[in-house]
């Protein structure tokens, strides 16, 4: 009985190291990566974050075929001072809005330029809208702006 009962935590432990070490290893590989890092979930689910950590989101709203869409994927969200800001105040949410949970997104948010460039609280409301391309300086005057 004791012999069991020690098989059995013995394996709990062995799966909780393996666990705790996969997930450091996504976070590390995540952390990497340069830029802005954007959060691979459903709307609700960043919603429900973005609660828990007292933080408002950012959402780039695109469409995978949007030249400007790109062009802000490969400069303006590279950008190290971006990627600094952005990283550390807000949740943020990059969503194609052609595509499943992203066409939602945008009938609920009336997205129909692209890219377009949303700052919303954790209750779902919009702080601050842009519609097109936005520079990285244009973006961090945006940034400064919220609370």
């Amino acid at each position: 009985m004791m012999q069991a009962i020690l098989n059995k935590a013995i394996k709990c432990f062995f799966l909780a190291c393996v666990l705790i070490v996969t997930d450091a290893g996504a976070q590390v590989k995540h952390a990497s990566k340069p830029g802005v890092h954007f959060w691979e979930k459903d709307w609700q689910s960043v919603l429900t974050l973005a609660k828990k950590m007292h933080k408002p989101i950012f959402v780039d709203a695109y469409t995978t075929w949007c030249a400007p869409c790109q062009e802000m994927k490969q400069k303006t969200f590279t950008d190290p001072n971006i990627a600094a800001v952005f990283n550390a105040r807000f949740i943020n949410l990059a969503i194609d809005v052609e595509h499943s949970a992203g066409i939602s997104f945008a009938d609920h948010y009336l997205v129909t330029v692209y890219p377009t460039l949303f700052f919303i609280d954790a209750d779902g409301r919009v702080i601050k809208r842009m519609e097109g391309f936005a520079d990285a300086k244009q973006l961090a005057a945006a940034a400064a702006n919220m609370k």
